[in-house]
């Protein structure tokens, strides 16, 4: 196990490790940014290749589960071509473009802009990078880069589970909610992945279960390496796909808020993550400068949403008030397999697990605060986006209402195996003593 005390040490070197492999992928991405020489970006393709085989060799070792489960996922990313619309015509399109230019030129000249050139690519960076080292391009090993992208975000939330049988249920749950988008070469689970795990690095920074922190967590990992987590994850998730703006922004508000509501606790972590989430920030705004400084018709918004500039403000009211749009919305974010495989296991384990235990809710009520505003924020968007909608609602919801809905359900889950297992951690300690 991750957390057990003996194998401390090799959590903090898995930590370091991923890290390192996080600061290898995004050098990669500001060595094509910056159009630098191709033999540099091969070394540091093979530096990710090495690193990544030492992070599986690392797991192989103290975590079989996982390391099983990875390697699944690569002989299936490995073994199937890219054969879907958003993987082959945008992500791995941007790939071949950077691939073949052996640069950024498909952007300055504006080619290929069926779906816009404007949309940052951290991850066709990796996969045109895997491709040079391949020596050819494919659709095989490039889509790869995704869920390498992915790992370590899969690695931090599965050893945040100490027992077995929640380990085994968290990747079931990543099988039944991410299902093949984590390794067709989409970006949607990657940045669900860094959503969440952005949210659970917080709540290990913010440490809510203080008065339990050194009967607890005795091997908690050091807070340096989650504060540069945090900015390597919030970086990840602005860089992968345009929602990580509204993504990153969802929790940040919903930290500042909690600041407010609960000065002494949040107040001492607050202004430091604030300047952490201040540098993540920066790499977005040097892709926009990027973007903005060269004239290609860069779109800052999605197609479906741009007319609201030409809405006055009581279009807009009505819009957003419309009562049958808002069944339409409803009925297709709840009503579906994702929503029902969520509240199933939401329900069966808070029910079983947290709710019975009064002193766990009082000693996390914070934190459940925290939880709350950022799915509230979340759904105020989700309605927000398809009440506004250009395009006929039934369609818009049709095409990409799971794709939206997918970090929110795997938060749920997550959050729902987490807080089960603390509990009933918390309870029988109490019984001990």
């Amino acid at each position: 196990m991750f957390m057990n005390v003996n194998n401390f040490f090799n959590l903090k070197n898995i930590y370091k490790t991923f890290i390192f492999l996080k600061l290898t992928i995004l050098f990669n991405y500001y060595l094509w940014l910056i159009n630098l020489d191709l033999v540099l970006i091969y070394y540091i393709v093979v530096l990710i290749i090495i690193v990544l085989i030492y992070l599986m060799f690392i797991l192989y070792r103290f975590d079989r589960i996982l390391f099983l489960f990875l390697i699944f996922c690569t002989i299936l990313s490995l073994g199937s071509p890219t054969i879907y619309w958003d993987a082959k015509t945008i992500w791995m399109f941007h790939a071949k473009k950077i691939f073949f230019d052996n640069s950024l030129e498909y952007i300055k000249y504006d080619y290929g802009n069926f779906f816009f050139n404007s949309y940052p690519i951290l991850g066709p960076t990796l996969a045109a990078s895997l491709g040079k080292i391949v020596g050819q391009w494919n659709y095989l090993y490039p889509k790869f880069s995704i869920l390498i992208i992915s790992i370590p975000s899969i690695i931090f939330l599965y050893s945040l589970i100490h027992e077995k049988i929640n380990k085994i249920l968290f990747l079931f749950i990543i099988t039944l909610i991410l299902e093949r988008r984590l390794i067709i070469g989409e970006m949607d689970a990657a940045i669900s992945l860094y959503f969440v795990s952005s949210i659970f690095i917080l709540i290990k920074i913010l440490d809510i279960q203080k008065d339990l922190k050194k009967r607890l967590q005795k091997n908690n990992i050091n807070k340096n390496y989650l504060y540069f987590l945090i900015f390597l994850n919030l970086s990840f998730m602005l860089l992968l796909k345009k929602e990580g703006l509204v993504y990153f922004v969802i929790i940040f508000i919903s930290l500042t808020v909690m600041t407010f509501i609960n000065n002494e606790l949040f107040n001492k972590s607050y202004k430091k993550l604030f300047i952490f989430f201040a540098c993540a920030f920066l790499n977005y705004v040097i892709w926009k400068l990027y973007i903005d400084y060269i004239p290609i018709n860069n779109i800052n918004f999605h197609p479906a949403v741009t007319n609201i500039f030409n809405l006055d403000f009581i279009e807009i009211i009505k819009k957003i008030f419309n009562i049958k749009n808002f069944l339409l919305i409803s009925g297709s974010i709840y009503i579906n397999k994702f929503s029902l495989i969520t509240l199933t296991l939401c329900i069966f384990l808070i029910s079983s697990y947290v709710l019975p235990n009064k002193k766990y809710i009082k000693i996390n009520k914070n934190i459940f605060l925290f939880l709350f505003f950022i799915i509230l924020i979340y759904l105020i968007f989700i309605y927000t986006v398809y009440q506004l909608t250009s395009w006929e609602i039934n369609f818009h919801l049709s095409s990409s209402a799971d794709r939206l809905m997918m970090p929110l359900y795997l938060l749920i889950c997550f959050s729902s195996i987490y807080f089960s297992e603390k509990s009933r951690v918390v309870k029988n300690y109490s019984k001990k003593a």
